[in-house]
């Protein structure tokens, strides 16, 4: 994995800005898949579809955070991109680039703030502030989907099996509630005839639902048996954690 410059990101909420990391290059090495269906490639990071901005301390999709261009930006791109791809010796460096290279001061300023940011991702606390600041029923179904699979993800990370063990008596019963609702926002979103549906019905602890979602295991093929039958094994022993697939 290589890294690339510093993402400059602005907040939609207050205009505040925030550097997050970026990489020129990775590799899919060292994968871990989960049965939720996380994907995790610790060579080919990619920033967290939602962040935090640092200035409000509001929350926003990180496709909200590029400025919008005005059709002469537009312009204006396109003919640099040209110029890039098609006549560049390897010298040129965009405007923006050249202004933070005349200031070493800045240049290292962004590059610590980047470096501290990481990737924008979120700790679980801060997932469950987002879902409480950003659903609603005029989000599109798109954002929905995003805020409802990363809840879930945060979830799963923190309590329920992925980075740690936590015994459910101790999980807050709002959070537990809230879980439930998500995962049935999730069901209604997936297809039926996915096995994730039986995958949600088992983290949600209704394992007859899971088994009888699944169906026969001889429906499926390849690495869709294998994942169905570890899926049943897990919802028959009223194990509602996730686990790795590979």
């Amino acid at each position: 994995m290589l890294p690339g410059p510093p993402t400059k990101l602005k907040c939609p909420h207050c205009g505040g800005r925030k550097y997050i990391e970026s990489i020129s290059s990775g590799n899919t090495l060292q994968a871990r898949i989960w049965s939720d269906y996380k994907h995790e490639y610790p060579m080919l990071p990619h920033p967290s579809p939602i962040q935090r901005c640092p200035k409000c301390g509001k929350y926003y999709f990180y496709q909200d955070s590029i400025p919008k261009e005005n059709i002469f930006q537009w312009i204006g791109r396109q003919i640099e991109r040209f110029y890039i791809n098609f006549i560049d010796d390897g010298t040129y460096v965009p405007k923006e680039q050249q202004e933070i290279d005349k200031n070493p001061d800045l240049r290292e300023q962004i590059f610590l703030e980047s470096h501290l940011n990481g990737f924008g991702n979120l700790s679980f606390d801060e997932m469950n502030e987002a879902y409480e600041q950003l659903f609603s029923s005029r989000l599109s179904e798109k954002k929905k989907q995003i805020l409802i699979i990363e809840w879930l993800y945060a979830f799963n990370d923190h309590f329920n099996g992925r980075n740690q063990l936590v015994e459910w008596d101790i999980i807050p019963e709002k959070i537990l509630e809230r879980q439930q609702i998500i995962i049935e926002e999730a069901i209604k979103r997936v297809d039926r005839d996915t096995i994730m549906v039986g995958e949600l019905y088992r983290e949600a602890g209704r394992f007859e639902d899971c088994i009888k979602a699944i169906g026969d295991i001889a429906q499926y093929k390849g690495m869709d048996e294998n994942l169905a039958s570890m899926i049943i094994e897990h919802a028959q022993r009223a194990d509602r954690r996730v686990f790795r697939i590979r």
